[in-house]
């Protein structure tokens, strides 16, 4: 037997660790640790009971091993108790009176002294980075704070250091949600990095002073010169490829080579982790194991193994440190360490044991690292695979020595074997995935097949290769670069193929926390079939559940009778779900941003994860109320995504880049536009009507269309029994006079009235408040937004007639339910450090006209 036969410590491992992970108890610490994380993260304020616990287990834990004596429970509650606690500095922080979170109540621009404390990030139209605080410069007065902020300066700058110190001049304002259903918890996400506000620079890059000014390090000045030879010898979607791939520039590919790589599955391609550092890493370990079996006093005394995954680790650092060092390659670097490191030692190699080992020391040394995406990604991919491939080792096997197999039946089982891999990961991230992307693609697995070669064969090592010779043979290293530049063009073009076909993005459901521990759940009960009695029990059980949830979820769609309405957090603008009875699903604006948060697309980062989550994957009929930005630019990405049946809109055109996406978006998907002429004055939906207050039809006496963008918005009426709801649009003082003068009373009378023109001094005379007679007022307005909405005149005004006024921003989405005798008013939202202002139930009967109004943050 070869010297590499006989000593290596993978060969021999048994699928069967996953029989009996208990006998391998890395990964079950790990995850009561990740428990008790979460635990803390969510309800920090049962932060002394996780101490009582973890005190009394700690103790119980030493008492029973003292006297030879083993216990699952008293670790497992160690454990949980320990992680609730370590998560506290970030869910509950006790932060210094100099903190910068405590000087955030400057409604004016300050001066912004401090230091750039990680490398910047390069965006297509601006620059963001992150800065460790000096002092602020405010009236005169310089006060010392410490803390990290997150500043963003358009158009962005290339010579801004990590390290440099810089003046600049900027509003700060506190980290903030959009506080909806199913929203990314954007606070959070920044709070686990230490940001504790956001900031933009006055006055773009001019408004940027360089107080001192870092010099570029030596491997700052590699990486420059490597991304020299890139550019010249790359172009368009292959230059960005090999930036991201060799240098870690995550923002270098544009959004549509991202959706590209999105629709064909292999979106994990785009961001340096496991996959990348472990090709990098295996192809040198690999390499120097062959060199070293030819050296008979290496290989006769069995170290070859050993030098070799020491040599091993050398490249996976150099590419690493290359790539910037960035959160998932160090996790990545870690794992990989970890199974090597073992190598070296001659410790029998356990999969299991080694991915708890890296996912534990990674949690202990950062908790947070726990609500990473990547770190999510990584550890579920992995844990799949391993667990897949132990099930099917025997359909993969090598034949046994001696044996000659043809190479087309071993290049057969081989890419069988990455077709079961691809496979794995994608069953073991889907949850994650479609939090995060909201689709999957069903053609993953085959276009990895392709992908993954491609990647590891030639433009990693290629590439790196070319790195490696850029200070020494620059000619060589264009050479090579050049050769790695083809196979990412070809990468872009496999992309491109699989993404254009049928059905590339799927959205089969939104999984919510419950869904997905019932997926994994069921996952391990699949992988454990036929070896346990429990297992099939488990399984049984977990599938009763499973349709139980799909069940409620079927009668909440498509049966409930109840007219459900939710005022959607969109900043400063406006987008309403009204789900009808029955299951229609009406939308009514789409929300968007003004000036530079253009960019942002509401529709496909706020309106569509809330639809998401309320397992709505189409809209019936989308209404638009007038063509300005802060109403229209969602809707493109709804039409195109949700399959509206009709959109409603007054008719009116505007000059707007939304305003073309808007038509062409219903052009392509053929969907059929109606205008005020063409709708009909009442609709009604399994009991609730729809009905059209303003404006009026062309062929109605007296009509005359206003010039005025915000008079001529569509007022729409929804009614079920004795409650309706009003959305007007931003309709302004001349709108609302001629609906005076033309409805009646009954007709203008609302429960709830969404108020005109986010609350605007333009808008809400008092004989419009007293003819609409509303309970309830919600005004659709960011928090701290820059035009200052809502007026306080106008807010006194609905208060005054004893309204309960509600605001979007400060509440976020306003939820309400009603058949048509009362109705329910929700806004759950709760505020995670300061600002203690909750709105979390409020009931109001519509005969009686009652209001009780419960604050849980007070």
């Amino acid at each position: 037997m070869s010297p590499l036969k006989r000593n290596s410590p993978v060969l021999g491992r048994k699928s069967a660790e996953f029989d009996r992970p208990l006998a391998r108890p890395l990964i079950v610490w790990f995850a009561c640790l990740a428990v008790g994380i979460w635990s803390g993260w969510h309800f920090p304020g049962f932060a002394p009971w996780a101490l009582i616990i973890a005190i009394v287990s700690g103790t119980a834990c030493i008492f029973l091993v003292s006297r030879n004596r083993g216990s699952l429970v008293f670790p497992i509650l160690l454990f949980m108790g320990l992680g609730h606690i370590s998560i506290l500095p970030w869910s509950a922080p006790n932060l210094e009176p100099e903190h910068i979170s405590n000087h955030l109540l400057h409604e004016n621009p300050v001066g912004i002294v401090g230091i750039v404390d990680e490398r910047p990030r390069q965006l297509t139209d601006r620059t963001r980075f992150v800065v460790n605080v000096e002092s602020l410069l405010a009236n005169g007065k310089t006060l010392k704070v410490n803390g990290r902020i997150q500043a963003t300066v358009r158009p962005g700058v290339s010579n801004l250091l990590q390290g440099d110190k810089v003046l600049f001049e900027a509003r700060l304002n506190p980290t903030s949600n959009f506080k909806n259903p199913g929203a990314f918890d954007y606070e959070g996400f920044l709070q686990r990095q230490d940001i504790w506000a956001t900031a933009s620079v006055r006055g773009g890059p001019k408004g940027l002073v360089w107080m001192e000014q870092a010099s570029p390090g030596v491997l700052e000045k590699f990486r420059r010169q490597v991304k020299k030879i890139i550019s010249q010898t790359a172009k368009d979607d292959a230059l960005a490829l090999l930036e991201v791939l060799v240098l870690g520039e995550r923002d270098a590919p544009s959004k549509d080579l991202r959706e590209k790589f999105s629709k064909s599955g292999t979106t994990h391609v785009l961001a340096i982790s496991g996959l990348h550092v472990g090709m990098v890493t295996g192809i040198v370990f690999l390499l120097f194991r062959k060199l070293l079996l030819w050296w008979r006093p290496v290989a006769e005394n069995g170290m070859a193994w050993r030098i070799a995954a020491v040599m091993a680790l050398i490249p996976a650092f150099f590419y690493a440190a290359l790539a910037g060092m960035p959160p998932s390659t160090q996790r990545a670097i870690f794992m990989v360490a970890v199974f090597f490191l073992a190598t070296f030692a001659w410790r029998p190699y356990n999969s299991l044991n080694t991915l708890g080992a890296a996912a534990l020391a990674l949690v202990i040394i950062r908790p947070p690292i726990l609500f990473d995406l990547s770190f999510q990604l990584s550890f579920c991919a992995v844990a799949a695979i391993l667990a897949g491939t132990g099930r099917i080792s025997n359909l993969t096997a090598s034949p046994g020595r001696g044996q000659k197999t043809p190479f087309y039946k071993r290049l057969g089982k081989r890419a069988l074997m990455l077709l079961f891999v691809s496979v794995f990961a994608i069953l073991g991230t889907a949850p994650f995935v479609l939090r995060a992307f909201y689709s999957i693609s069903p053609y993953g697995p085959f276009s990895n097949l392709v992908m993954i070669p491609l990647l590891g064969l030639c433009v990693l090592p290629l590439g790196l290769l070319a790195a490696l010779a850029a200070p020494v043979f620059p000619s060589v290293s264009l050479w090579l670069m050049g050769l790695a530049a083809l196979g990412a063009e070809l990468m872009a073009k496999t992309a491109g193929f699989f993404s254009s076909l049928p059905f590339s993005w799927v959205m089969p459901l939104y999984p919510g926390v419950f869904e997905t521990i019932c997926y994994f759940a069921l996952l391990i009960c699949l992988v454990h079939l036929g070896r346990s009695k429990m297992a099939c029990i488990a399984l049984a059980g977990i599938l009763a559940v499973i349709a139980i949830n799909a069940g409620y979820w079927i009668y909440e769609r498509h049966f409930n009778t109840s007219l459900r309405v939710t005022v959607l957090d969109v900043g400063k603008g406006n987008a309403a779900c009204v789900c009808l009875p029955k299951g229609k699903v009406m939308l009514v604006d789409g929300g968007g941003f003004v000036g530079a948060g253009m960019s942002f697309d509401t529709g496909e980062k706020i309106v569509a994860p809330f639809l998401w989550s309320k397992k709505i994957r189409k809209v019936d009929i989308v209404a638009l109320s007038h063509p300005h930005q802060d109403h229209i630019g969602g809707l493109p990405f709804i039409v195109r995504n949700f399959r509206p049946d009709e959109v409603w809109m007054t008719g009116q055109e505007a000059s707007l880049a939304a305003w073309g996406e808007l038509i062409d978006a219903c052009k392509e998907k053929n969907v059929p536009v109606k205008t005020i002429d063409q709708l009909e004055s009442g609709l009604f939906f399994a009991g609730a009507r729809v009905e059209v207050l303003h404006p009026q039809a062309a062929d109605e006496q007296g009509w005359r269309p206003d010039k005025d963008l915000n008079n001529n918005s569509l007022v729409l009426k929804i009614s079920l029994g004795n409650t309706s709801f009003q959305l007007p649009g931003d309709i302004q003082k001349r709108a609302e006079d001629r609906m005076l003068d033309r409805l009646l009373p009954e007709k203008l009378a609302s429960t709830v009235l969404v108020v005109p023109h986010h609350g605007s001094s333009t808008s809400s005379p008092q004989q419009f408040i007293d003819a609409v007679k509303p309970q309830v007022a919600i005004i659709s307005a960011g928090s701290r937004n820059f035009y200052g909405l809502p007026h306080p005149d106008v807010v006194e005004r609905y208060r005054q007639s004893g309204t309960l006024v509600l605001e979007t921003g400060i509440q976020g989405a306003v939820q309400m339910k009603t058949r048509g005798e009362w109705l329910t008013v929700e806004a759950p939202y709760r505020q995670r450090l300061s600002h203690p202002r909750a709105l979390t139930a409020t009931r109001l009967e519509t005969h009686s006209l009652r209001a009780v109004a419960l604050d849980a943050g007070q």
